[in-house]
């Protein structure tokens, strides 16, 4: 689980901020990577991440979004 935006415990540490200049709100999402593994020899493997996704948003129209399949880190290509 990921979460991103403002730091809710800055005023923790620092009473007199209670806004660390990120968003002022919280976004909420899982980190969804699909991969492959492949023998090279008997004893040695290769690992190779396809895609990385971003999954259940607390944000309604970016859950829709993000949740559609059709937005996708393709991180194959990448390694290449």
């Amino acid at each position: 689980e990921v979460k991103v935006g403002s730091i809710p415990f800055l005023s923790d540490f620092v009473p007199f901020l209670t806004y660390s200049g990120g968003l002022p709100v919280t976004v909420d999402g899982a980190i969804v990577s699909t991969a492959d593994i492949t023998p090279i020899t008997s004893s040695e493997w290769e690992l190779y991440m396809d895609t990385v996704e971003i999954k259940g948003s607390n944000v309604p129209f970016l859950r829709d979004l993000l949740d559609s399949g059709n937005i996708a880190l393709k991180s194959r290509a990448l390694s290449d």
